[in-house]
């Protein structure tokens, strides 16, 4: 098997299991039982939980695609860091309701956290084994330093939320929020790294036949 197609079934499997993780995610908002706005406003949590757990999800995504662009081979230990990233991500709709259902309780929150936490140490797995192959003149030592950097950084953060989610879990839903919003401010060489077209990648070489 030549790696495009290779590389084209591991991704449209993976887009297959996000979207049914969307679907599930949207499966799991139900709709308050009268018809007053008080008791539509009741289910803030549910709502809060969602929004953030879909932000989530696009976020890594996005960020997925844009890191399996750069991809050079398909080798059987990148498919099973591939899978272990996405078991991670199916995590979310089970500690997304939990924690809609109990109100953003302390141990709930945690979970949600800790699942937050895999999802991105899945994500750095997969970003280290693609980072080696890809040539010094597309992705600098600098700017691979930088990415390294961010992504321990982040990952630090949410064992951050992790820890703090018994004592506050408003503390550890801010501090997730707060890490989806620095991958919107990223550094510009992480941003060029994670925006690089498709075909730019092939006519560089990304995507050679085996």
């Amino acid at each position: 098997m030549t790696h495009r197609g290779s590389y084209d079934r591991m991704v449209l499997f993976s887009d297959a299991v996000f979207g049914v993780l969307i679907t599930v995610l949207v499966l799991e908002l139900r709709p308050p039982r009268s018809a007053s706005l008080a008791s539509l406003l009741d289910l803030w949590p549910t709502a809060v939980s969602y929004a953030l757990s879909y932000l989530f999800v696009a976020t890594v995504w996005i960020n997925y695609h844009n890191l399996l662009r750069h991809t050079r081979t398909v080798t059987r230990l990148l498919i099973w860091e591939n899978f272990a990233h996405l078991f991670s991500t199916s995590l979310l709709p089970f500690t997304t309701a939990w924690m809609a259902q109990s109100r953003m309780a302390a141990w709930p929150t945690m979970l949600y956290s800790a699942a937050f936490v895999l999802v991105n140490a899945t994500y750095v797995l997969l970003q280290r084994r693609i980072l080696r192959d890809i040539p010094t003149e597309v992705v600098t030592r600098k700017e691979r330093t930088t990415i390294e950097r961010l992504s321990r950084l982040t990952l630090r953060l949410l064992v951050l939320a992790v820890i703090a989610s018994p004592a506050s879990p408003v503390v550890g839903i801010t501090i997730i929020t707060g890490c989806m919003a620095f991958y919107l401010l990223r550094d510009d060489s992480v941003n060029r790294f994670h925006s690089s077209s498709f075909d730019e990648m092939a006519m560089r070489g990304g995507l050679p036949e085996h």
